[in-house]
């Protein structure tokens, strides 16, 4: 059986228009495999609540026999994405919660939109992206970023320089960053830093990233090479602030060479 009419609107809200002409249960194997309304992987939720917002924003695609996938940007889901970790940051887990059963959460100001039941033009929906993207640019003054990448293996396709060795522990090149970096915040929506440092000591990997789980502008990746040396490698989509990144960099870069701890 080919692809219904809500399987064509998710597979270009989310871009991936590659696999339509595949039956309808491999789709839905892919859908599920991609989003999910359950908190047991919040990457997942995050996707439905981002597809639940965009439906809750243009509610013609929300009603039997209104708005088609022609009438749906390519790969607009990236930019509901972003408002869904803006409103987190905004509201807490509450906000997804909201979103995951189709409501925004408390205290959001919903800009005016046509709930007419007309079905709304195709000029106007562009029109409410390219509203999005402004938001976009002006989260991007703030942070001193542009429009980031979904997923750390999207920003791996990023490596903007060949990885270097840095002769001292890959956990001390961690902690001597995590002391000493400029750590960009939201500024006006939020004084949480949208900058991480994940250690997998097991691993022999740490990784400090620029953004969230959900968006990522910049990510250096720590690998234990030797008990003394950590090899390093810098992914950038080039929209990061170049200060920041400078900072980043030269405080790895200086860290003391040390023996490993016994």
């Amino acid at each position: 059986m080919p692809a219904t009419k809500r399987q064509e609107m998710l597979l270009k809200f989310w871009g991936n228009q590659s696999i339509s002409h595949k039956t309808k249960d491999q789709i839905s194997e892919w859908i599920e495999s991609w989003q999910a309304d359950s908190y047991d992987d919040d990457l997942k939720l995050k996707r439905h609540c981002a597809w639940m917002l965009f439906k809750h924003d243009n509610p013609q695609f929300d009603r039997e026999g209104e708005g088609t996938s022609e009438d749906i940007p390519d790969g607009v889901g990236t930019l509901f994405m972003e408002k869904v970790s803006l409103l987190e940051k905004l509201y807490g887990v509450d906000a997804l919660e909201s979103l995951r059963c189709g409501e925004l959460p408390d205290g959001y100001a919903q800009s005016e939109r046509n709930t007419s039941a007309q079905k709304p033009s195709r000029f106007g929906l562009i029109f409410a992206v390219v509203i999005a993207l402004l938001s976009l640019a002006a989260l991007a003054l703030l942070t001193g970023c542009q429009l980031p990448v979904t997923s750390k293996t999207a920003i791996r396709q990023h490596q903007v320089e060949p990885s270097f060795t840095v002769n001292a522990p890959f956990i001390e090149i961690a902690k001597r960053w995590d002391d000493r970096a400029e750590k960009p915040m939201l500024g006006v929506l939020n004084t949480k830093s949208i900058s991480r440092l994940q250690i997998y000591e097991s691993l022999g990997l740490a990784e400090i990233t620029l953004g969230d789980e959900a968006i990522i502008y910049a990510m250096v990746e720590l690998k234990k090479k030797t008990p003394t040396q950590t090899l390093v490698t810098v992914y950038d989509t080039k929209t990061c602030s170049a200060a920041t990144m400078k900072n980043w960099l030269e405080i790895i870069r200086s860290t003391p060479s040390s023996a490993p701890a016994p």
